[in-house]
Formats: C-alpha cells, structure tokens, sequence
C-alpha cells in the first residue's frame, strides 16, 4: 500500500508489517471459551525533525581589535567572525522494528490479553560536538597615541588559533524497549 512507505526527501523507506492470529480453542459452552495465540513483526520509520534537518547557523566572532581612545570617532573594534554551516547531509531517518507475541483469553464473562513485545530503535537522532581549530590575527593598537589617525592593517600582529566547539546532528542513538 502506498501509505506503506514513508517518502520524504531523504528517500522512500517501506513499512512491512505482519500481523497472524492463531485459535488453538474455541467453544462458547465451555469453561474456557476462546484462547488464541497471536504475533507480530513491523519496520517503521522516523523521519528526523527540522531541528535536526535545519540547525541553525553557526557563527563565531573573535576580537582581532580593541582600540579605545577619548576621542569617540577614533574608537575601533575589529572581529574576525567564522560562519559554520551545521547541516547534516548524511541523515537518515530513525528505524524502529518490534516484534510482538500474545496471547487472548476468555473464562465465563471474564476477557484477558497478555501481549510481551521488544523495540529496537536504531539511527536515532543526536547532536554531537564538532571540533575546529581556528586562525586569526590579534592586532597590538599599544604603540598608537591618543587622537592618531592610522590605518590598523599596518599594526603589528600576532596569529592565534582558537579551538571551537558547535553542536552537529547524527545518527547516533539506539533503544530498545521490552
């Protein structure tokens, strides 16, 4: 069936799932007047939320340049800003198989099911830390006297590397529940 298969942008996933009920009693008169035997097998799957599908940008601004000076025209500040993109191209979406057995019962007016079953859950959704160790320039203003009129890029610099840290989505996490 077409509703059988989740079609997302990440691709198209089926769904199978199987279902079989077996009777191994029936009587109406009896004491005992049903007892079937019954199971159970499915593929489902999640597809990630947009938190996941869409991060947000990530931006980084390092200071490269504080000047200060009494006269507030003169006054300069200078960043060196990294943008990141945190997307994931290589998501899937989270598959989840669970298999189930039970069992039906009926004695006189009284009805029972016993149903025991275990989920496995794989590819599921997490954020983890990617790592980027960055470059920049840290000018020294030291040397610039008060109300002098410069052009920064001529100021002697030192290079500094920054280590940054931002948050990526992956397939990461698995469960199992029984």
């Amino acid at each position: 069936r077409a509703e059988d298969v989740m079609n997302t942008s990440l691709g198209a996933y089926p769904e199978p799932r199987a279902n079989v009920r077996y009777r191994l009693f029936s009587n109406p008169a009896a004491k005992i007047r049903h007892f079937s035997i019954r199971g159970g097998v499915g593929q489902l799957y999640k597809a990630p939320s947009l938190m996941y599908l869409y991060p947000n940008t990530a931006y980084l601004d390092l200071l490269s340049l504080l000047y200060y000076t009494p006269n507030a025209d003169q006054r300069t500040a200078v960043f060196t800003t990294y943008i990141f993109d945190s997307k994931n191209p290589h998501l899937v979406p989270e598959s989840n198989t669970k298999f189930e057995v039970g069992m039906d019962l009926t004695i006189g007016n009284v009805k029972a099911s016993v149903t025991a079953f275990r989920e496995e859950s794989k590819n599921g959704m997490g954020m983890v830390p990617d790592y980027h160790f960055l470059n920049y320039k840290r000018y020294d203003a030291a040397g610039v006297q008060a109300d002098e009129i410069r052009d920064f890029a001529t100021l002697p610099f030192t290079n500094h590397t920054y280590k940054a840290m931002f948050y990526k989505p992956q397939n990461i996490k698995s469960a199992v529940k029984q």
